[in-house]
């Protein structure tokens, strides 16, 4: 049995994400980017759309900050961070 749930996993990761061989580093890649999908929509629908940071934004508001502006001394940039997106078709395996 734990041969045929190893082999479901290498295929599916082989198959959906091209992982040729690289199956735990890509595994761990794509359950990062979903976790942080899954932070995005919380942070979105608990706190509203201006809270939410990703990446670039992050980057951008760090900037701002240095730089003294508006945005900067808000800590927050106006509206949701809409350049984040789910980099991949298909949801990470459980296992």
């Amino acid at each position: 049995m734990l041969f045929h749930a190893y082999y479901c996993r290498e295929r599916y990761y082989d198959l959906r994400f091209k992982a040729n061989g690289n199956i735990d580093k890509v595994a761990k890649q794509v359950a990062r980017d979903f976790i942080d999908g899954m932070a995005w929509v919380y942070r979105y629908y608990s706190f509203g759309p201006a809270t939410v940071l990703f990446h670039d934004d992050v980057h951008a508001a760090n900037t701002a900050k240095m730089q003294g502006s508006a945005a900067g001394q808000a800590g927050v940039p106006e509206g949701a961070s809409w350049t984040w997106t789910y980099p991949h078709h298909y949801a990470p395996l459980i296992w």
